[in-house]
């Protein structure tokens, strides 16, 4: 249930060995300045070199005792790595909550949201600055209403987006950070193609707004190195979303620092 207690996630089940990487095994806690009675907190989950994924939440204080751990008895079906179980744990497979999923990419492939809405009912917005995803949302995702809009520090106007062509997962507004990207993963030999489309510009703010929305309970964002701008144009003491997964794509501090400045409480595994 929303507001209630939430079951503190185990440092030492998690069956992915990366995700113990002694770079970040020392757990730093602060309390929530907006509010001391809550706590806050960020699982911190390191991926391999190329990329990070924090889970964000904000919550009432935790028990002592774990109730049933979904990381090492579950199995995920539809996100990228173990994020999902995290999430279903997290929610305690909570009923209708209402998520935003910001670069949502496919319907299915690597969704965080996915599993929300097809098995708990759960409904939201898709924001992707490639249209190309609008369809497979039209089609299989009801409960779900797909935007398409570079999320940024502005509204108004158009953003140049470059679209890894055959890759779009790796799509972004910086055409430095495509092909760095590449360089690191594939080596010289490999030149990602890169198509430029125009896409409308909007804050997380008035995205919300023109939506209607005054609460949210699952964030997630992926925008392979923008989410600092979109950060900036986003209230979250305002809209306190319970539970926030982002991608740090090579920017963790900027973004580690946004959430500390707004009381959230960072665990690294």
């Amino acid at each position: 249930m929303l507001g209630s207690q939430r079951s503190e996630l185990s440092t030492c089940s998690v069956p992915h060995s990366a995700w113990r990487c002694s770079q970040f095994s020392r757990v730093m806690r602060m309390s929530s300045r907006a509010n001391p009675g809550k706590r806050c907190r960020i699982e911190h989950l390191l991926l391999g070199a190329l990329w990070v994924a924090m889970l964000v939440a904000c919550g009432q204080e935790a028990p002592d005792e774990l109730k049933q751990d979904l990381l090492t008895t579950g199995q995920k079906l539809y996100s990228q790595n173990d994020e999902e179980l995290i999430i279903r744990d997290f929610f305690d497979d909570q009923r209708n909550g209402f998520f935003l999923d910001i670069g949502c990419y496919d319907y299915k492939n690597h969704s965080t949201t996915y599993y929300l809405e097809k098995h708990l009912g759960w409904s939201g917005i898709g924001v992707d600055a490639n249209d190309v995803f609008r369809a497979g949302y039209e089609a299989h995702r009801p409960q779900t209403k797909f935007e398409n809009y570079v999320v940024t520090d502005r509204s108004g106007g158009h953003l140049t987006f470059f679209v890894n062509v055959g890759g779009e997962g790796i799509s972004s507004v910086s055409r430095r950070w495509i092909e760095d990207f590449v360089l690191g993963f594939f080596g010289p030999d490999v030149q990602p193609t890169i198509r430029e489309v125009k896409v409308p510009a909007i804050t997380f703010n008035d995205l919300l707004e023109q939506n209607a929305v005054e609460k949210i309970d699952f964030l997630s964002m992926d925008i392979e190195g923008h989410e600092p701008a979109a950060l900036a144009g986003f209230d979250i003491e305002r809209f306190a979303p319970e539970l926030v997964c982002i991608e740090a794509s090579g920017k963790l501090e900027t973004i580690l620092g946004y959430f500390t400045q707004h009381g959230y409480e960072r665990i690294d595994r």
